[in-house]
This record gives structure tokens, sequence and C-alpha cells, in this order.
């Protein structure tokens, strides 16, 4: 986590690369993440990962730490994905300050040289939660309330397609409610970055073979109709990629508050 740079210019796109952020979310999902990522080459994620949380632990035995809060995953490829919650764009500063002061009264940026110098490259970016395209089952699977592995998929729109993708996502949403289905997603839509519009998809599972073996049965149950929207949503979009991850909760803010 390159604790200089960690609340600046929000600028690539951090959340979607591994995430968007998406991200384990709180109980009630914040209407907006900050979501900064850190890429470490394989031979070096074990020594990354002791550094940081000798730096974490650091920051957060400040009095001034008990203010910060985020969430972390992490996934193949070696990334690293933190999510701050946010209410609004205002609080940008309120985090970057509350950051400062508790990492100055640490011991400054030096607690965290270690696990920069690991650092291969680093990202930043901001996503707004879209409940309106999101479907949160009313009474939701083991997995989608517990489980920790995450599998994100970034939908890039054809130009000018970006309202009708949603609208498309919008059916989807319908048509897992009207099928009481008891897994869901959450749509998380990029607000920076180099490629907008972006959307994030970010679904749950106890681990890989879960997540896909829902699919599965996700796709018995709705036959034509879910791949119909699928079709439909392809002919819309110019790019669509997919991340898998688990959930960090070692690396999260409370595993320092305990």
């Amino acid at each position: 986590m390159r604790t200089a740079v960690l609340l600046g210019a929000a600028v690539g796109f951090a959340l979607t690369q591994p995430a968007t952020a998406m991200a384990q979310e709180q109980p009630t999902t914040p209407p907006m993440l900050f979501v900064y990522n850190d890429y470490v080459a394989p031979a070096n994620t074990a020594a990354y990962e002791a550094a940081l949380k000798e730096g974490l632990a650091k920051v957060l035995a400040v009095p001034a730490g008990a203010k910060l809060d985020w969430i972390a995953a992490s996934g193949s490829g070696n990334w690293y994905l933190y999510a701050f919650p946010m209410q609004s764009m205002g609080d940008m500063d309120r985090i970057n300050r509350d950051w400062e002061t508790a990492m100055a009264a640490a011991g400054g940026p030096a607690i965290f040289a270690k696990s920069d110098a690991l650092v291969d490259h680093s990202g930043s970016s901001m996503v707004a939660f879209r409940p309106d395209m999101s479907y949160v089952p009313a009474t939701p699977s083991k997995a989608e309330s517990e489980g920790t592995f995450r599998h994100w998929t970034y939908w890039y729109p054809l130009p000018g397609k970006a309202q009708e993708l949603e609208a498309v996502a919008r059916e989807f949403a319908a048509m897992y409610k009207a099928n009481n289905m008891d897994n869901g997603w959450r749509v998380y839509q990029a607000i920076t970055g180099p490629e907008l519009p972006l959307y994030i998809v970010a679904n749950s599972g106890m681990d890989p073979a879960d997540y896909y073996a829902t699919g599965a049965r996700n796709d018995a149950k709705l036959g034509d109709a879910d791949n119909a929207l699928f079709e439909k949503a392809f002919k819309l979009t110019r790019r669509v990629e997919t991340r898998d991850g688990m959930m960090r909760p070692d690396l999260a803010a409370t595993a320092f508050k305990k």
C-alpha cells in the first residue's frame, strides 16, 4: 500500500482491475468506495504481506487510527485491493486527513518503506454502488452472506450503449427477483478511470467450486431466459473481462483493531 499516494488523485482504475470494487461488502453497502491497488511480483508477495502488516499494525495502534476503515482482497495476478467506504465525494478529504494524521503519529511514511519497496506498481479509483442494477436476495444463501470468494466481471459498453446495458442489468435483477433466487450480485460503476463507462459486477461464493456450481444451477433453473439476456448484453458491449479473488480480512482494518 503505497501510503505516500494512498489518497491522492484517483487515477487509473483499481477496483475494476482486480477488484470492483468490486470487495467484501459492509453490512450496508456504502454508496461509494475509494479503491487502491498494489501489484506485487509473485516472488515478493509473502514478504510484502508481512511488511505491510507490520506497518498497518503501527498505524492502527495510535488513537487516530481508530477512525480508519477499509476492507481488503487479493487474487490471481498478484494484486491487492483496499477499499475505503465513502458516503459522498466529500469523504475523500476526510479519509486523507485521517490517514495522514494516523501515519504521522505512528512514525511517518517510513513505517511502510519495506512494503512499498516490494510493489511493482499501484493504482486507485472511485466507484459508486448501483443498487438499481444489483440483486441482493431477501433470503440469501450461505455463500451470499458468508462467502469470501469473489468473482468480478467488468463490462465495457459500446460507445453510446451504456444506458441500454444498464437497462439489461435491471432486467436481470427483475428476473432473479421474480424467481426468488438466493444468490445475487452487486454492480459498481466506475467514476474515474482511463476507460469509461465501465460497470463491475461482483459475485460471491464460498470458494471457486461453489461459485461455478451455483452458476450451473442458475442456468438450469432460468434456462433460455438467462441466456437471452446475456446475448442481449453482449451485443451492447465492446469488452468483458473477469477476475477471481478472495477477501482478505487479515489485511482489513478490523484485523488490527481487535
